[in-house]
C-alpha cells in the first residue's frame, strides 16, 4: 500500500530552529512504482487509472529536486500565512522573525504507460507553473505536516495549564488527598525541550524532577501524586514548569532568572475534606491577602451568624460570632488559613482560603 509505506518513511525527516532559521532534513526520496489503486495523490492519478487501470510514477521536480517545502507563519488566530516556497529534499529558510512556524512537504511525480516506457507520459496536469512543460504533478496532498515550532525563544506566557478537576472551588489548585492533582497543559505553545519538579512545602521537605532536562513538548497532562507519591493531608507542594526552546535557549542552568518557568502552589487536604466543594453562598470576604481586618459582603442579616479561622493543618485557631462587616485578624501571623461562616445551627454559608501578610 502507498500509504503505509509514505508514512513509514517519513519518520526520520526532521525541523529544526533557532533563532531565527528554520531548517528542514531527513526527508525522504519517493519510491517509484506501479500503483494498483487511487490513493492521496488524488484527482489526476486517478485519471490515469480510469484510462489504464495502473501507472507508473517517478520523481520529478523543478531543479530535478524530489519535493516541495512550504513554509506557514501561525498567526495568533490559528490562521496561517504563507511564507516561502522551495524546491529541493532539504531546505533552510533563515532571517525569519520569532514566531510560531510550520512546513508542508509535497513529493512531485510525474506519469508514464502502464507499460513505464521510458518516460512516455501521458498528461500535462501540472497544478504548479514551474513544472509547465515536464508534465508532472505536486500531490495534492502534503505528505507531510510538522507539528508547529517556535523560531526564536520561548516565553513565560507560553506556558498555558489548568487544573484537571470536575469540581473546583475555593481552592483553585486544591485537591483531597485521595484524589490525583492533575493539571492540563494541552495549550502550551511550541517548544522542544522541558523540565518538570515537585517541591514538598512542609517537612521532610522532598524534592521530584525530571531527570534534567527532556526532549520534546511537556506531556498534554501532568500528574503531581507520579513526581511524588504519598501526598500529605493538609500540606503545600509547588509544580515546576519550565521550557526552552532548544535552538534559541533562553539560559537552561539551574538556577538562572531568565527560565521560562511556572511554578503552581497546590494544597493537598484531608480526604473528604471536600477541597473541591464549590462556596455556598455569594458572599465575598475582602480584601485577600489582608493585614489587620477583612470584610464580609453579601450578608443581609447578622443574626445568629459565626465564623471560624484554621490553619491549613485544620487547627481551629480562633472563633466568634459576626455582628458587622469586618473580621478583626490583627492577631494573626503571616500565613494561609481558612475562613469558614456558618449559622448557629452548624450549617455552612462560606468556606475559602485567606492569605494574611504583615
Amino acid at each position: 500500500m502507498l500509504l503505509l509505506l509514505c508514512s513509514s518513511s517519513l519518520l526520520a525527516q526532521s525541523v529544526t530552529t533557532t533563532c531565527s532559521s528554520l531548517e528542514v532534513t531527513g526527508l525522504p526520496v519517493p519510491f517509484q512504482g506501479i500503483l494498483s489503486k487511487v490513493d492521496q495523490y488524488g484527482e489526476h492519478l486517478g485519471r490515469c487509472f480510469a484510462d489504464f487501470g495502473e501507472c507508473c510514477f517517478s520523481v520529478v521536480s523543478p531543479g530535478n529536486a524530489t519535493h516541495e517545502i512550504v513554509l506557514f507563519r501561525r498567526l495568533s488566530n490559528g490562521n496561517r500565512q504563507f511564507v516561502e516556497r522551495k524546491f529541493a529534499s532539504s531546505a533552510s529558510f533563515d532571517n525569519l522573525s520569532i514566531g510560531d512556524y510550520f512546513v508542508e512537504v509535497f513529493y512531485a511525480i510525474e506519469w508514464t504507460s502502464p507499460a513505464c516506457p521510458n518516460g512516455a507520459l501521458l498528461y500535462d496536469v501540472s497544478p504548479q507553473p514551474a513544472y509547465k512543460g515536464r508534465r508532472a504533478a505536486r500531490t495534492v496532498n502534503p505528505a507531510y505536516t510538522s507539528e508547529d515550532i517556535r523560531v526564536g525563544p520561548t516565553f513565560a506566557s507560553d506556558i498555558v495549564y489548568t487544573p484537571i478537576d470536575p469540581d473546583p472551588g475555593f481552592f483553585t489548585y486544591g485537591w483531597d488527598s485521595d484524589e490525583d492533582p492533575k493539571f492540563d497543559f494541552s495549550q502550551t505553545g511550541p517548544h522542544s525541550m522541558h523540565f518538570i519538579a515537585v517541591f514538598e512545602e512542609v517537612a521532610p521537605f522532598r524534592y521530584s524532577s525530571t531527570s534534567g532536562w527532556v526532549s520534546g513538548r511537556i506531556p498534554n497532562e501532568v500528574n503531581v501524586a507520579s513526581f511524588m507519591p504519598g501526598l500529605q493531608d493538609w500540606s503545600n507542594y509547588t509544580l515546576q514548569v519550565a521550557i526552552e526552546n532548544s535552538g534559541c535557549r533562553n539560559a537552561i542552568e539551574w538556577p538562572s532568572p531568565s527560565w521560562n518557568a511556572a511554578a503552581v502552589d497546590i494544597q493537598i487536604c484531608a480526604a473528604g475534606f471536600g477541597c473541591e466543594e464549590q462556596e455556598i453562598t455569594e458572599i465575598v470576604i475582602g480584601p485577600n491577602p489582608a493585614v489587620n481586618q477583612i470584610h464580609v459582603q453579601g450578608l443581609n442579616d447578622y443574626t445568629g451568624i459565626q465564623y471560624a479561622i484554621f490553619d491549613v493543618g485544620g487547627r481551629e485557631i480562633t472563633r466568634a460570632s459576626l455582628s458587622t462587616q469586618e473580621i478583626d485578624i490583627a492577631n494573626l501571623v503571616s500565613g494561609a488559613y481558612i475562613l469558614q461562616i456558618f449559622e448557629e445551627t452548624g450549617a455552612e454559608l462560606h468556606q475559602s482560603k485567606l492569605i494574611v501578610r504583615k
